[in-house]
Protein backbone atom coordinates (compact mmCIF):
# COMPACT_ATOMS: atom_id res chain seq x y z
CA UNK A 1 0.00 0.00 0.00
CA UNK A 2 1.29 3.34 -0.81
CA UNK A 3 0.75 4.74 2.33
CA UNK A 4 1.81 2.71 5.37
CA UNK A 5 -1.11 3.78 7.83
CA UNK A 6 -4.40 3.05 6.85
CA UNK A 7 -6.10 5.86 9.26
CA UNK A 8 -4.51 8.18 6.52
CA UNK A 9 -5.35 6.59 3.58
CA UNK A 10 -8.70 6.79 4.43
CA UNK A 11 -8.19 10.37 6.05
CA UNK A 12 -6.90 11.49 2.42
CA UNK A 13 -9.76 9.58 0.49
CA UNK A 14 -12.48 11.27 2.85
CA UNK A 15 -11.15 14.68 2.27
CA UNK A 16 -11.06 14.12 -1.50
CA UNK A 17 -14.64 13.07 -1.46
CA UNK A 18 -15.31 15.91 0.40
CA UNK A 19 -13.10 18.46 -1.99
CA UNK A 20 -15.12 16.78 -4.77
CA UNK A 21 -18.47 17.45 -3.82
CA UNK A 22 -17.77 20.92 -2.52
CA UNK A 23 -16.49 21.82 -6.14
CA UNK A 24 -19.53 20.43 -7.57
CA UNK A 25 -21.54 22.40 -5.37
CA UNK A 26 -20.16 25.84 -6.21
CA UNK A 27 -21.51 25.75 -9.59
CA UNK A 28 -21.79 29.42 -11.05
CA UNK A 29 -25.33 30.66 -11.50
CA UNK A 30 -26.51 30.86 -15.23
CA UNK A 31 -25.84 32.90 -17.97
CA UNK A 32 -27.49 35.20 -19.31
CA UNK A 33 -29.15 34.58 -23.05
CA UNK A 34 -28.01 35.38 -26.04
CA UNK A 35 -30.76 36.13 -28.09
CA UNK A 36 -31.25 35.18 -32.06
CA UNK A 37 -34.40 33.53 -34.58
CA UNK A 38 -34.60 33.42 -37.55
CA UNK A 39 -38.09 32.25 -40.17
CA UNK A 40 -39.02 29.80 -42.81
CA UNK A 41 -39.81 33.24 -45.24
CA UNK A 42 -38.93 36.62 -45.01
CA UNK A 43 -41.14 37.81 -47.98
CA UNK A 44 -43.95 36.86 -50.20
CA UNK A 45 -47.48 38.27 -51.08
CA UNK A 46 -50.04 38.43 -48.08
CA UNK A 47 -51.73 37.18 -46.59
CA UNK A 48 -48.03 35.64 -45.04
CA UNK A 49 -47.63 32.70 -42.38
CA UNK A 50 -44.73 33.12 -41.18
CA UNK A 51 -43.54 30.37 -38.93
CA UNK A 52 -40.35 32.02 -36.78
CA UNK A 53 -38.10 29.92 -35.24
CA UNK A 54 -36.01 31.01 -31.25
CA UNK A 55 -32.31 29.88 -31.66
CA UNK A 56 -30.93 31.63 -28.61
CA UNK A 57 -27.59 30.77 -26.99
CA UNK A 58 -28.28 29.86 -22.94
CA UNK A 59 -31.35 28.56 -21.40
CA UNK A 60 -34.43 30.62 -21.93
CA UNK A 61 -37.56 30.42 -19.61
CA UNK A 62 -39.54 33.61 -21.41
CA UNK A 63 -40.12 34.68 -24.68
CA UNK A 64 -42.10 37.82 -25.61
CA UNK A 65 -42.04 38.15 -29.83
CA UNK A 66 -43.33 41.41 -31.22
CA UNK A 67 -44.10 41.19 -35.07
CA UNK A 68 -44.39 44.59 -35.50
CA UNK A 69 -47.93 44.36 -36.64
CA UNK A 70 -49.28 45.02 -33.20
CA UNK A 71 -49.17 41.66 -32.56
CA UNK A 72 -47.19 39.42 -30.04
CA UNK A 73 -46.69 36.29 -28.94
CA UNK A 74 -45.32 34.13 -25.83
CA UNK A 75 -44.62 30.49 -27.73
CA UNK A 76 -41.10 29.17 -27.78
CA UNK A 77 -41.27 28.98 -31.83
CA UNK A 78 -44.59 30.73 -32.70
CA UNK A 79 -46.56 31.03 -36.65
CA UNK A 80 -47.80 34.73 -37.00
CA UNK A 81 -49.67 35.31 -40.58
CA UNK A 82 -49.00 38.90 -41.83
CA UNK A 83 -52.33 40.58 -43.54
CA UNK A 84 -50.99 43.80 -44.93
CA UNK A 85 -48.51 44.58 -46.97
CA UNK A 86 -45.65 46.63 -45.84
CA UNK A 87 -42.15 45.93 -43.71
CA UNK A 88 -41.88 44.80 -40.59
CA UNK A 89 -39.53 44.65 -37.76
CA UNK A 90 -39.42 41.48 -35.63
CA UNK A 91 -37.82 41.99 -32.45
CA UNK A 92 -37.43 38.90 -29.70
CA UNK A 93 -37.02 39.09 -26.15
CA UNK A 94 -35.90 36.09 -24.15
CA UNK A 95 -34.92 36.12 -20.32
CA UNK A 96 -34.15 33.55 -17.78
CA UNK A 97 -33.22 33.93 -13.99
CA UNK A 98 -29.54 35.09 -14.81
CA UNK A 99 -30.82 38.22 -17.46
CA UNK A 100 -32.37 39.19 -20.64
CA UNK A 101 -31.80 39.44 -24.05
CA UNK A 102 -33.44 41.49 -26.89
CA UNK A 103 -33.16 41.11 -30.77
CA UNK A 104 -34.66 43.29 -33.23
CA UNK A 105 -34.39 42.31 -37.09
CA UNK A 106 -35.37 45.77 -39.10
CA UNK A 107 -37.64 45.31 -41.80
CA UNK A 108 -37.09 41.42 -41.48
CA UNK A 109 -40.46 40.74 -43.34
CA UNK A 110 -41.82 42.12 -46.50
CA UNK A 111 -44.99 41.35 -47.38
CA UNK A 112 -46.29 42.39 -50.90
CA UNK A 113 -50.12 43.46 -51.36
CA UNK A 114 -52.28 41.76 -53.81
CA UNK A 115 -54.21 44.46 -56.20
CA UNK A 116 -58.03 43.07 -56.16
Amino acid sequence: MLFGNKKIFILLTVFAIIFCVSALGSVSAASPPYTNFNSNVTSGSGPLSVQFNETTVGNVSTWTWNFGDNKTSTLKNPTHTYLRGGEYNVTLSVSNEAGIDSTTKFNYITVMKIDL
